[in-house]
């Protein structure tokens, strides 16, 4: 244009058959013309220059009157498939006065959003440097990127934005200064397609920022100021705890630890001042560890070197003032005990004491102890020039010669074992301290002697009750005290407990057990099933069983032992008795034996009349009639089990004649009778059933619970016959002739 903007001077066009955007001019110095903007086409790409095939964004260069492209060059993610589309949208845009290229701008989600219609593009791919601020993307973030003059290096680019929300800018002021620092505004933490669902707080913030947090239920105004192009050099020193920055008066031997704090620089290079040179690249470590081997002053110098920068280099120098302390602590030392000692450390000007075991400090330059027990004693020593040094004294201290020892039962289960019970031993342990030699008395006469390389416990047996004072020696001649004594006393019992012998019982019957002499019982069984307290408690076992005691006297003494109750097995008796009746005459007996034969185990049925037999099996006839108790037993040893039944023997008398109506008062009835008293069968638990009929079969009397008390009234006198069942005994069957 013309500098009245009346004409148009020079003019081109620039761009694809597909569609084309440019979004930012610039002018070098040399007033040639940039241009950066999207593409959906193939947009040329000159030799030489850094380019990402298929990519949508661009950036020209053409001289100063538009005739000739001096270059051109496409970046971003590529395409795989052929299809070209823009990842971002550009923002800002700056070529500063040493021809260095800057390009901003954001993409993915609210730009590629099926609601827009926009492109369904994303920031994931973009070209990132090994130094980038941030090298992953959500897809939805701000990119930067520069570019040297002339395109043909990638110098610096990296992602900025949030995990979770859709970083983008809906308006506001975006712009580089000549200095490469971008000054951004950022729609920031917005509901709208975050995946926490809802408002987040995620935009990457610095400490000291006025607000780190979104106070918005959607989107929150963000702004950041990101220095692209700045070259700065500056360290710090520290010691390797990293608690003293600016740490320049160092003392031998220390280490230094150098901290790189400079704003950029590709080039990286450390000169110590005493021949030592590192270089380092932006990628290395930060820091670097340095120990000088020499005392004396050294100018370390840090240069940093960015030729994308227009200062292209800068360097920074500070002095370390190197000291060797001439402190000197004392050395280590042996110390009787109960002895003092004097701590020892000179050229500081102040000291700091203390020991390992927490118990002793002091400020003194050569404080005494009264140690205990060996300790390292530590120092710490500052001298006028501010140098350290630490260090570590061991104080032994040498211990007495200590007599000691401990009383257990012979399995060790019983430390202080001094009331003891005959015929147990007692296990004495030798727990002396410093001891070479020892010698035992027992006070019984018994003395043993024992080297150091037999300290281990002795067992002895008193053989008469007693107390007994137990005397042991240690000797050490190398101790102070020489030798050493202690002495206990054990008393020594007999118990007078008597527990009761095994026994044998009938099942079904108790016994009692017995433990006197005791003042403490615990009784009990291998199951668990019983225990007690008692002297003698009584049981029942159904089986044969181990009964434990342990009793314990009034002077402490314990005796175990165990009662055996064996059981005589209970026999189940199985047997059969059924009575044999008649009509005519007195019933006989059956009887069976059914139940299973053991050894040693005898049978007997007893028929209640003075007779029994042992067979199995047999028909027992009485002589008489009664009442009779049948017995049936069976012997296994001293054990008697036995089971019995009453038996009405009687003759059965059944009429076949009475007269209802010819002798008023007697033989009125139908009566069936036991024995010569006639007694009623009903009385003895037999229920009758009785039939009548006439000659021709036709019932004239029927009971299935006949009480003797048919008196054939409404039929005629004349011969009938009856049907009788006499409980399960018998049924008989005849005439009857009834007479009126």
């Amino acid at each position: 244009m013309a500098a009245d903007g009346n004409a148009i001077l020079n003019a081109t066009f620039t761009g694809t058959i597909s569609f084309d955007q440019v979004y930012f001019i610039d002018l070098n110095s040399n007033g040639n013309i940039f241009c950066y903007g999207q593409t959906a086409g193939q947009m040329p790409v000159t030799p030489g220059v850094y380019h990402n095939p298929n990519s949508g964004q661009f950036l020209q260069k053409f001289s100063p009157d538009l005739s000739t492209l001096q270059f051109s060059t496409i970046f971003g993610s590529g395409s795989g498939t052929g299809l070209i589309i823009p990842n971002i949208s550009p923002t800002a845009f700056l070529v500063n006065d040493c021809d260095n290229i800057y390009m901003a701008g954001w993409g993915g989600f609210v730009n590629s959003s099926p609601n827009t219609g926009f492109w369904q593009s994303t920031t994931f791919g973009m070209p990132i440097t090994n130094d980038a601020y941030q090298k992953t993307t959500s897809g939805s973030d701000f990119y930067f990127m520069v570019l040297n003059g002339n395109a043909t290096q990638l110098v610096y680019s990296t992602y900025l934005g949030g995990g979770s929300s859709k970083t983008h800018v809906d308006g506001g002021t975006s712009r580089f200064d000549k200095f490469g620092i971008v000054y951004h505004s950022v729609c920031s933490g917005c509901e709208f397609g975050n995946t926490a669902g809802c408002s987040t707080s995620d935009f990457p913030t610095t400490p000291n920022a006025k607000s780190r947090l979104n106070g918005s239920p959607n989107c929150n105004n963000a702004a950041f100021k990101f220095d692209l192009s700045s070259l700065r050099a500056n360290f710090d020193t520290n010691n390797l705890a990293l608690t003293k920055p600016g740490f320049n008066n160092v003392c031998y031997p220390d280490s230094i630890v150098f901290q790189n704090q400079s704003t950029g620089g590709r080039n990286i290079v450390w000169d110590f001042g005493d021949g030592t040179i590192i270089s380092q690249l932006p990628e290395d470590p930060r820091s670097l560890i340095h120990a000088y081997k020499q005392a004396g002053q050294y100018r370390v110098k840090l240069k940093i070197t960015d030729l994308s920068t227009c200062s292209q280099t800068d360097s920074i120098t500070k002095v370390i003032n190197y000291f060797r302390p001439n402190i000197i602590v004392g050395q280590d030392a042996i110390v009787c005990e109960g002895k003092s000692f004097q701590l020892t450390a000179s050229g500081g000007i102040s000291y700091k004491w203390s020991n390992s075991e927490g118990t002793f400090s002091s400020l003194e330059q050569s404080p005494i102890i009264w140690p205990q027990n060996g300790a390292l004693y530590c120092v710490t020593v500052v001298d006028a020039n501010g140098c350290t040094k630490k260090d570590t004294l061991a104080i032994a201290v040498n211990k007495n010669v200590r007599a000691l020892f401990q009383t257990y039962d012979v399995n060790f289960s019983k430390p202080g074992y001094n009331n003891v019970c005959y015929p147990d031993g007692i296990r004495f342990k030798n727990l002396s301290t410093k001891g070479d030699n020892f010698t035992w008395s027992f006070g019984d006469g018994t003395i043993v002697s024992k080297p150091k390389s037999d300290t281990a416990s002795i067992i002895h047996k008193f053989k008469q009750e007693g107390i007994y004072r137990v005397v042991l020696k240690a000797f050490n001649f190398n101790t102070c005290n020489k030798v050493d004594s202690v002495v206990k006393t054990i008393f020594y019992y007999k118990n007078r407990i008597k527990v009761g012998d095994d026994a044998e019982i009938c099942e079904g019957t108790t016994y009692q057990l017995t433990a006197p002499g005791g003042s403490v019982y615990a009784w009990s069984t291998a199951d668990r099933s019983f225990s007690s307290t008692s002297p003698s408690p009584v049981v029942q076992p159904t089986k044969t069983t181990q009964y434990f005691i342990t009793v314990t006297d009034a002077n402490g003494c314990t005796k175990k032992d165990t009662v055996q109750v064996s059981v005589v097995s209970k026999v189940d008796l199985e047997w059969q008795h059924r009575i044999k009746a008649n009509c005519v005459d007195r019933p006989t007996v059956l009887v069976k034996n059914l139940t299973s034969t053991m050894e040693g185990i005898t049978f007997r049925f007893d028929f209640g009349d003075g007779t029994s037999s042992g067979e199995n099996e047999l028909e027992y006839v009485y002589k008489k009639d009664s009442l009779y108790s049948l017995k049936f037993t069976a012997q296994n040893k001293f054990c008697t089990y036995e089971e019995k039944v009453q038996l009405p023997i009687f003759k059965l008398f059944v009429p076949n004649v009475f007269t209802p109506e010819s002798s008023p008062g007697f033989n009125d009835t139908f009566k069936v009778g036991l024995g010569p008293n006639v007694i009623d069968p009903n009385t003895a638990g037999l229920t009758l059933q009785l039939t009548v009929v006439d000659r021709w079969g036709k019932n004239v009397f029927e009971s299935a619970n006949y009480k003797n008390d048919w008196t054939a009234r409404d039929i005629e006198g004349g011969v009938y016959y009856f049907n009788l069942k006499v409980g399960d005994l018998t049924t008989c069957k005849s005439w009857l002739h009834i007479i009126k």
